[in-house]
């Protein structure tokens, strides 16, 4: 089967041009959000395993990629605006975020913003007052500290791949979304 992904843009809060990735159809929708220094095709695999079953969603954040650079503040409270701009623009309601390195604190912050339409970044302040469900899929390169996370956020769950690096959707795409999987499965009973 052919995958259409549609290159689409909408403009962040602050006029900034953001380019964006989408195809699909179905509930939930599922937004994926690059770490730094990269870009939304770092996702392509995804959005090309999940668009049969859900409308999918990878973003380019403002200098990266092909999204503009026109802003003068530069932050999560920002990215995590740009990510809800998205989400408006797409008219997406019932989501899953996924995010990759910085971007997982991306995620948190648009998900306070989208969730319960408040601002502000203080750490662990937003995770604590997140009324969604917080999970990883992280490689083991880099220890995940879940009893840690747990503190401040006591229903975060992790999957942890073995023998893997930072980009699990770059290094092992089919392994990472059969996790994806479990984990929307998890998330939607």
């Amino acid at each position: 089967m052919s995958v259409k992904i549609k290159r689409k843009t909408c403009l962040a809060h602050d006029k900034v041009n953001i380019v964006y990735s989408a195809c699909g159809k179905g509930e939930p929708a599922l937004f994926f959000i690059h770490g730094g220094l990269a870009e939304r095709t770092f996702w392509d695999k995804q959005l090309e395993a999940f668009c049969t079953n859900h409308r999918v969603v990878a973003l380019d954040l403002p200098g990266h990629g092909e999204s503009g650079s026109n802003r003068e503040n530069w932050g999560l409270p920002e990215f995590g605006a740009d990510v809800k701009a998205v989400a408006d623009a797409e008219k997406l309601d019932n989501l899953i975020l996924f995010g990759n390195s910085l971007d997982g604190p991306v995620a948190v912050e648009a998900a306070y913003k989208m969730f319960l339409g408040m601002s502000g970044y203080d750490n662990a302040a937003p995770v604590r007052k997140l009324t969604v469900p917080l999970r990883a899929i992280n490689g083991d390169i880099y220890p995940t500290d879940v009893e840690g996370v747990r503190k401040i956020k006591p229903d975060f769950d992790a999957i942890i791949m073995e023998h893997m690096g930072h980009y699990p959707m770059l290094e092992r795409p089919e392994e990472f979304n059969r996790y994806i999987a479990s984990v929307i499965a998890e998330l939607t009973r």
